[in-house]
C-alpha cells in the first residue's frame, strides 16, 4: 500500500489543532486590546489636557495678564476661569487694543470643561472625563496655577506667570 496522502481522520485532527491555535491567538490579541484601551485613553486625555494648558498659556500671553479684583485680566469664580485676551480676535481687532474674555468653565454634571469667548459661539467642550478643575492666583498676584484631574487619574498642574 502506497501512502502519499493524509487520511480523513488525520486531516480532521490537523484542522482541529489549527482551529484551537487560531482561537488562542484571537483571545491573546483581544486581551491585549482590552489592556491597551485604558492606556490609550489616558494618553489621549493627557495630550488633550496639555493642549488645553497651552491654550490657557496663549490666552495669558496675548492678554497682558495681571490678577486683581478690579482691573485685573484674570478673573476667578467658583468653577470658571476668565482671561481677558486678544488671542481669539482677528489681527485688526488685536492691533486696536480691543480685548475679549475667554471663559473656561467646569461643568460638573457632565464632567466637562467648556470654553467660550465673549461675543463668540456658545460654549464648547474642550476636555471631558474631568473630575476637578481648579485655578488659583498666588497671594502676591504673580502666578496663576491651573489644576486638572481626570476622574481615574492623577492631577495635572501648571503654573503661569502673570505680569
Amino acid at each position: 500500500m502506497n501512502r502519499r496522502a493524509m487520511t480523513l481522520l488525520e486531516t480532521l485532527l490537523a484542522l482541529a489543532l489549527l482551529a484551537s491555535l487560531a482561537a488562542a491567538c484571537v483571545m491573546l490579541v483581544q486581551a491585549g486590546a482590552r489592556h491597551a484601551a485604558p492606556i490609550a485613553a489616558a494618553r489621549e486625555w493627557d495630550l488633550s489636557a496639555r493642549a488645553l494648558l497651552a491654550q490657557i498659556h496663549d490666552d495669558l500671553a496675548v492678554g497682558d495678564a495681571t490678577a486683581g479684583p478690579s482691573n485685573g485680566k484674570v478673573h476667578l469664580d467658583a468653577d470658571t476661569l476668565s482671561i481677558e485676551s486678544r488671542r481669539a480676535l482677528s489681527k485688526a481687532a488685536r492691533a486696536s487694543g480691543i480685548a475679549t474674555l475667554a471663559h473656561y468653565r467646569f461643568d460638573a454634571p457632565t464632567a466637562t470643561l467648556l470654553h467660550a469667548v465673549r461675543g463668540g459661539p456658545p460654549a464648547a467642550p474642550v476636555l471631558g472625563d474631568l473630575a476637578d478643575f481648579a485655578a488659583s492666583v498666588s497671594p502676591d498676584g504673580r502666578t496663576l496655577a491651573v489644576r486638572l484631574r481626570r476622574r481615574s487619574g492623577d492631577p495635572l498642574e501648571r503654573s503661569f506667570p502673570l505680569r
